[in-house]
């Protein structure tokens, strides 16, 4: 009686070593996939926030004062997003910087005013400069 429950318990243990050999790699590469799906989301938000900038800056610069003002409102919401994702205290500065321009720059795309280019430009440049990888 006591063969049979050895023999029961060294085949219930075979079996969790069997369950865990396949599992661990699995388990592992979902890991280190997750990991990496996680950091090119993040590069896309990137890239996102740089289109977004560039594409204000070519509004404005067409004329076209109602969209760029949509299309900066959808940035500075990105950045926001963005400043609360950084990975270090200087990524924070330069989005909380970016945002800070946020109420002149809707300010000056509400008026059609010509001078908002600079400061779309400006913007863009500092974009860049945060999103570089």
């Amino acid at each position: 009686m006591v063969l049979f429950r050895n023999r029961y318990v060294l085949l219930a243990a075979a079996l969790a070593a069997a369950f865990l050999l396949g599992f661990l790699p699995q388990y592992f590469k979902t890991r280190a996939l997750r990991a990496e799906l996680n950091e090119a989301a993040l590069e896309s938000s990137r890239m996102r926030l740089r289109d977004l900038a560039a594409l204000a800056y070519m509004q404005a610069g067409e004329k076209n004062y109602g969209l760029a003002a949509q299309t900066a409102a959808e940035f500075f919401d990105s950045v926001q997003k963005m400043a609360g994702q950084a990975e270090t205290a200087e990524q924070r500065k330069m989005y909380e910087d970016i945002y800070s321009r946020r109420d002149t720059v809707t300010a000056a795309l509400a008026k059609g005013d010509q001078g908002v280019l600079n400061e779309l430009q400006s913007i863009y440049l500092k974009a860049r400069a945060v999103t570089a990888p």
